[in-house]
């Protein structure tokens, strides 16, 4: 029996957490209005409501479980206007929490997402070309499609995200795999600058020449050093691609794994990526084969592929832009859907284990369509072989070293979000999907180390990672480092008023 003493001791201290917290929450919460209000008297063409298309704008997001409503929103239109706000949300007699928010590619809150100040940086849409310096500058809130289609008329690309919706900003700043990472290398490795407002509001273009440490804190470092507002890539040629999607029923799993493991055990050409995407939903499995040769010839090493009956196949000479497009009718739209999701590190590929995940995600999906019978989901994972895309690493807050090449994958749970629940209900959905998915996630990655084609302290991919992830995961032997770069660049600790994976707190 537990003693009365003891129960009145866990009495107490669970009313004291339960203050603690309502105590910090009323405080963030009024902090938060004395930065809109400030924030309204300096700026008030750029501040917007609660019942103001600005605002509802401004706080959307591009999963349902992500957004949550801000005190204010604002929108700045250029650098001097970032430092403003940074300076006043940051005061000391204020430190209202915020979040910046690009184009808003996040599955979780407090990510880019916030209760306080929603900064919106969805003026920064600039895209040009330097054909002399054959480099692109764009702004960070535009999503990879729109940038593609704005450089195609001068046949040039540059290494961003390969699915549509998927933003600039967060892409950028978490490492980036893209359609050409074999070739190119991440997104990382291919930014030449960044437009930066500093936690103080200080404005500099970072640079490996001009401020290496800052440069490769920024390569992976996500939010913690600061607002970036453009940033300048290497250009790639890009002409018509050989390209498209298959989708098979699902009574030929087993020929399109085999042609999964054929493709990886044999494929030698950077030019040529794919991804296999399964969904399983009310039982029933789907694939899809994304498959893209970087170049206007056909390849037979496709073939196995196509030669599997399918429900559909268009696969062609094409322009990127619309193999892109074509991506984009896949992948609807998710304002209405929550996501959880986690990140499983490969270092290659098998049958077996492609196998193995799709009969993961059917058991998960049946467990869950048990707990939760009403509840409109898909268990999904996409998996995403690279010959090496380490292999142009120039190094980066995010460990990607040329000697040990990893492959994300995101097993995760898409769910429908019943705009009728109160946010309170949006929320625990959410915590306990999310546990789902880690449980998913782990048992596709003790498949995978079985088989010797994963580690369990293998890096995990940032932009695939739950929110409660380790930053040692994210991170390894940087972390020290990063961890100093981040007092050194933010001393007052103001970025620690987001959210994310913060190297200080």
């Amino acid at each position: 029996m537990v003693p009365k003493y003891a129960l009145q001791i866990l009495s107490i201290i669970g009313y004291a957490t339960s203050l603690q917290a309502y105590l910090l929450k009323t405080r963030d919460s009024s902090a938060a209005q004395k930065a809109c209000a400030l924030i309204k008297s300096q700026f008030p063409q750029l501040v917007s409501f609660i019942g103001e298309d600005q605002f509802e704008s401004d706080i959307e997001h591009w999963a349902a479980s992500s957004e949550q409503t801000s005190t204010c929103s604002v929108e700045p239109t250029n650098s001097d206007e970032v430092s403003g706000i940074l300076k006043l949300v940051g005061q000391s007699d204020i430190r209202a929490p915020f979040a910046v928010k690009s184009g808003g590619h996040a599955f979780a809150q407090n990510f880019s997402s916030t209760p306080g100040v929603q900064i919106s940086l969805s003026k920064f849409t600039n895209v040009t070309f330097d054909a002399q310096q054959n480099t692109v500058t764009i702004g960070v809130a535009l999503t990879w499609d729109q940038v593609y289609e704005k450089l195609e008329p001068y046949n040039v690309t540059v290494a961003g995200g390969r699915i549509v919706g998927v933003g600039v900003g967060g892409l950028s700043l978490g490492g980036g795999y893209s359609w050409r990472s074999d070739q190119y290398g991440l997104t990382i490795d291919n930014i030449i600058s960044h437009d930066l407002v500093l936690p103080n509001g200080e404005q500099v273009k970072v640079t490996n020449e001009s401020n290496p440490d800052l440069f490769f804190a920024l390569k992976g470092g996500m939010n913690n050093f600061g607002v970036v507002t453009e940033i300048t890539l290497n250009a790639l040629p890009q002409g018509q691609v050989y390209a498209g999607t298959v989708s098979y029923p699902s009574d030929v799993l087993d020929q399109v794994t085999e042609a999964f493991d054929n493709f990886n055990r044999q494929n030698t050409d950077p030019r040529i990526q794919i991804m296999l995407a399964y969904g399983v939903t009310d039982g029933q499995l789907s694939t899809t084969a994304y498959l893209s040769l970087n170049s206007p010839e056909s390849s037979d090493i496709f073939d196995s592929f196509l030669s599997i009956p399918s429900i559909q196949s268009d696969v062609k000479v094409r322009d990127f832009t619309d193999f892109m497009s074509l991506i984009g009718t896949l992948n609807p739209d998710f304002s209405s859907f929550g996501y959880a999701g986690h990140a499983v590190p490969m270092a290659k590929y098998s049958k077996t284990f492609a196998d193995s995940v799709a009969e993961l995600l059917i058991s998960t999906e049946s467990k869950l369509k048990t707990q939760y019978p009403s509840l409109d989901l898909i268990v999904g994972c996409f998996l995403e072989p690279f010959i090496n895309a380490n292999a142009h690493s120039l190094g980066g807050a995010y460990p990607h070293p040329p000697d040990h090449p990893l492959t994300p994958i995101s097993p995760s749970i898409t769910y429908y979000v019943d705009p009728n629940l109160t946010l309170e209900e949006k929320n625990s959905l959410y915590s306990e999907l999310l546990i789902e998915a880690r449980n998913l996630s782990t048992a596709i990655q003790t498949q995978a180390v079985s088989e010797g084609l994963s580690q369990w302290d293998d890096i995990l991919y940032l932009n695939y990672a739950a929110p409660d992830t380790p930053l040692e995961l994210l991170y390894g032997e940087n972390l020290p480092r990063l961890r100093d770069l981040a007092a050194q660049f933010d001393p007052e600790k103001v970025m620690t008023l987001t959210g994310g994976f913060l190297f200080q707190s």
